[in-house]
């Protein structure tokens, strides 16, 4: 029997030798291992964020077992490799540092010399410290110059029998970043400076600005922590110690001037503005004879920015213009008129001006006295803008132009032979048109020519006007811009077109007599036959009126009574 177990014995130990490996310590469980690791052994539990690496499913039930006593630091039955992680810092606050993480086995693989190894994660939590630091790696030395680890990768422990614990510990490598100070100009078009770096808790002194606008009117006062501040939160030289980089603006105070563009009196000062501060502009303080003050604008000829008083919110210099008002003046234009004029009306601004009477006239192309009739002022030519008629006032805040508007107009012109005996007024007419009644104006009679003035209605482009003369005691020609041959008698009809002049003149008929003198000769025992009755104008017929002579012939009439031919030769009548 024991030539048998010395045989086995041998066989092992030729075995090993040739393998060159270490044999089995303990035989309850066996675990393979590498050739390039004979000390490797799968770590299994552990605590913290350590993980079972273990991939031989038949043990869990006595790992578990061991993680739960490797909880206890004085464990000793079995294998166990722990952890620890040094912050590596002495001077500032370290958080998240990870716990010690251990890691047992109740068997493990050993060489000839009795090493082993245990396999532990590195838990994933990265520690954070202050002061501008970053966490870059786990160092086994404390310098960094040992072996490297990342949060979850694995580290080996390695251990020698008859020691079963073994421990290492890795130290938090820092990455340290210096706090940076920058400088912006703030629309500051020159000059440059440099970054300024700081450490954690240090207190360093700010560069002197070195922007520069090259104007007097721009001055630098302090730095503030935003673009749109104007409060100041370092001086020029001053110190910053806060733990935070930052980014610091530059403030400037804005000058503004005033001018006083053309005043004859009066004075004002500058006035300073901070950046992102609006300025209350003072009140105006300059004259202007025969002027307003309406308020400031940014050049000499512009219109009104900033009113009296305003605030200013541009940030950047200024020379603020005064801005003045002289006389308003109303001139009044004849919009198509053929003579005549009417004067300019000139007072203060602010001031009410009387709209004058029109003293234009416009006289339209037909003659005979027609001419249009001025309805009304109007601020554009066509009458569309706002109208006024004379005596009206109008508050001058500028200069005004109003133009005439005119009506064109049918006028009844009566006049001459005694005619304002019987035609008194507009009711001696009657006029009517295919759209009614017009509206009339009747104008005052005077000695000459006489007038009914009809004015067309709004809308209405052309009538149809029919004009009789109502008073019976005589006969009338109504007679169409002075044209006898475009004439009827006692009523006429006639097309009229609203944008057109037109004189209907009516020329009364006084009774005319005739008397026939027989010249020695006689008719119906008659020396003379009277003829009463007539118009002039109105033809007479003498035909039938022949009168006898012994031993002559009647040939005719004449005005004279010893002519020796006749001023009518006439054709009587056989039967006469």
């Amino acid at each position: 029997m024991k030539k048998i177990l010395l045989s086995i014995l041998s066989i092992f130990f030729c075995l090993g030798m040739l393998t060159g490996g270490a044999v089995l310590l303990s035989g309850c469980n066996s675990s393979s291992y590498s050739e390039n690791n004979p000390l490797e052994e799968k770590p299994e539990g552990g605590n913290g964020d350590n993980e079972n690496l273990d991939d031989d499913s038949q043990n869990e039930n006595d790992n578990e077992e061991h993680q739960n006593e490797d909880m206890n630091d004085n464990a000793v039955s079995g294998y166990t490799a722990k952890v620890s992680f040094n912050s590596n810092c002495s001077s500032s606050t370290v958080t998240g540092m990870p716990s010690t993480v251990s890691v047992s086995r109740e068997i493990v693989a050993t060489d000839l010399e009795g090493n082993w190894s245990l396999g532990v994660k590195i838990p994933i939590n990265i520690p954070k410290r202050s002061g501008n630091y970053t966490f870059t790696e786990w160092n086994t030395l404390a310098s960094g110059s040992g072996s490297s680890y990342s949060p979850g990768d694995t580290i080996y422990v390695s251990g020698q029998e008859p020691a079963k614990m073994a421990m290492e510990t890795l130290y938090a490598q820092w990455k340290y970043t210096p706090y940076t100070i920058t400088f912006n100009s703030n629309g500051c078009p020159n000059g440059t400076m440099d970054p300024i770096k700081k450490a954690s808790g240090e207190s360093v002194q700010l560069t002197p600005n070195c922007f520069w606008w090259g104007n007097d009117d721009y001055q630098f006062v302090g730095w503030a922590t935003s673009p749109f501040s104007g409060t100041i939160a370092y001086e020029n030289y001053g110190w910053y110690s806060d733990n935070r980089s930052i980014t610091l603006y530059a403030i400037w105070d804005y000058t503004i001037r005033f001018d006083g563009n053309g005043a004859t009196s009066g004075s004002m000062s500058n006035q300073t503005k901070r950046h992102a501060v609006s300025l209350k502009l003072n009140t105006n303080n300059y004259k202007r004879t025969g002027y307003i003050f309406l308020g400031w604008s940014l050049t000499s000829t512009g219109s009104v920015q900033y009113n009296d008083g305003a605030y200013y919110t541009t940030n950047d210099i200024a020379t603020l213009y005064a801005v003045w008002r002289g006389p308003c003046t109303i001139t009044y234009n004849g919009n198509g008129a053929t003579g005549g004029s009417t004067p300019s009306t000139a007072v203060n601004y602010g001031d009410d001006a009387i709209v004058a009477e029109n003293g234009f006239i416009k006289e339209a192309d037909e003659g005979f006295g027609s001419k249009f009739e001025f309805r009304c002022w109007a601020t554009s030519s066509s009458g569309d803008g706002t109208t006024y008629h004379p005596y009206d006032t109008i508050e001058m805040t500028d200069d005004v132009t109003l133009y005439a508007i005119w009506d064109p107009v049918l006028r009844i012109v009566v006049g001459g032979n005694g005619s304002s005996e019987y035609i008194t007024d507009e009711t001696d007419f009657n006029v009517t048109s295919n759209h009614g009644t017009l509206t009339s104006n009747f104008l005052e009679w005077s000695s000459n020519w006489d007038a009914v003035r009809l004015i067309p209605e709004e809308g209405i482009t052309e009538y149809i006007v029919t004009i009789s003369v109502t008073n019976t005691e005589h006969n009338y020609r109504l007679e169409i811009d002075g044209d006898s041959e475009n004439s009827s008698l006692n009523t006429i009809t006639y097309t009229w077109t609203a944008d057109d002049c037109v004189t209907i003149a009516v020329i009364p008929y006084q009774s005319l007599s005739i008397t026939l003198d027989g010249n020695g000769g006689t008719r119906n025992g008659s020396t003379s036959v009277d003829l009463t009755g007539f118009m002039p104008g109105m033809g007479v017929s003498l035909s039938s009126l022949k009168f006898e002579k012994t031993g002559y012939t009647h040939i005719g009439f004449s005005k004279s009574k010893n002519a020796t031919s006749a001023s009518f030769t006439i054709t009587f009548d056989e039967d006469n």
